[in-house]
């Protein structure tokens, strides 16, 4: 009897670990393929250092978005993260406070914003996208005002001069900032009652508190997490680019999109792989995509767009439709 128990856990670990492989093993071979199309141009040393860079901003954005809208769509993220990024680039270049200026002041913008906006959302008990899009609206108009004084004085906004803060988005640490990035997100959500919490939050809150979890103050966490995300991921973009712009009528929107997408995308894995693990795979395989298609010539916008926004429907139905097999 012993024997066969130890044969069946054996067999169920083997289980796990395929079902845990597979995908990677699709994006694996999907990449191969790419990379047969275009004569082994795709998966060069070089190249692959480059989508690497790209790729890190938008995981973190995803693992930020992971955990704010995991309560429902919240769009004040877009414009906090480009906001504290401002922030961040004021005190790095006006204050000479350097990667301290950088990066400290882009998580603490962002972790204060994200706040406000998740406290206004529970005082008045309002849908998360109602009051995203509200306030989404305001930080926006906080950096057009910005660039507007900018204006008056005969300046531009905030840019970082070449070489800035520049060591950050080279190998190996950018791989570094990746791989903690990454273990931090993975203890978190597996190793902590607080991940298990808002796991419980995630599905349904009301039902969740009525089991005796803390709501409103898992809820706050989560979104002080997820901000820290993304106000990293502010802060890389901003190096990357030298510059963010203020947007307005919501186009903030845009600087969250690919992040969002890796997040969608890691939808249709999270049964079989952590989900952490899950949005890096999908977060990298999305930067290949793009890289891809930029080497072919697609033009950047509306027909990358349309051949990912396709992508991502069709693996979520595959991957919905296995898991309905599964069961």
């Amino acid at each position: 009897m012993s024997e066969n128990k130890l044969f069946l856990s054996q067999e169920t670990r083997q289980g796990r670990i395929i079902n845990m492989l597979i995908f990677p093993a699709i994006f694996l071979a999907v990449s191969v393929i790419m990379n047969i199309a275009i004569k082994g141009e795709l998966l060069t040393p070089q190249n692959l250092s480059i989508i690497m860079v790209n790729c890190v901003p938008n995981v973190f954005v995803a693992w930020g978005v992971s955990y704010i809208w995991s309560t429902g769509p919240d769009f004040s993220s877009a414009a906090s993260m480009v906001l504290a990024a401002q922030v961040g680039g004021i005190l790095a270049v006006n204050f000479h406070l350097g990667y301290l200026g950088m990066f400290g002041g882009s998580i603490v913008t962002a972790v204060v914003l994200q706040l406000i906006s998740t406290f206004l959302r529970l005082k008045l008990n309002m849908r998360p996208w109602v009051i995203g899009i509200a306030m989404c609206l305001i930080y926006e108009s906080f950096g057009i005002m910005y660039a507007t004084v900018c204006a008056a004085k005969g300046q531009e906004t905030v840019s970082l001069p070449v070489g800035m803060c520049s060591g950050i988005i080279k190998m190996p640490q950018i791989i570094i900032l990746l791989a903690v990035g990454l273990i931090f997100m993975y203890l978190i959500h597996t190793r902590t009652s607080f991940g298990m919490n808002y796991r419980a939050i995630s599905c349904n809150e009301y039902i969740s508190e009525s089991m005796g979890i803390k709501r409103t103050k898992t809820i706050y966490i989560g979104v002080g997490i997820g901000a820290v995300m993304l106000a990293i991921a502010g802060a890389l973009t901003m190096i990357l680019s030298s510059r963010i712009t203020a947007p307005s009528n919501l186009g903030s929107f845009a600087t969250i999109s690919k992040g969002l997408c890796a997040w969608l995308l890691s939808a249709g894995m999270d049964k079989k792989v952590n989900p952490p693990v899950a949005i890096f795979i999908s977060g990298l395989f999305i930067a290949i995509i793009f890289n891809f298609f930029t080497r072919l010539g697609v033009p950047q916008g509306t027909w990358l767009d349309t051949v990912l926004g396709g992508f991502i429907l069709l693996f979520l139905c595959l991957a919905s439709r296995a898991s309905k097999e599964d069961v």
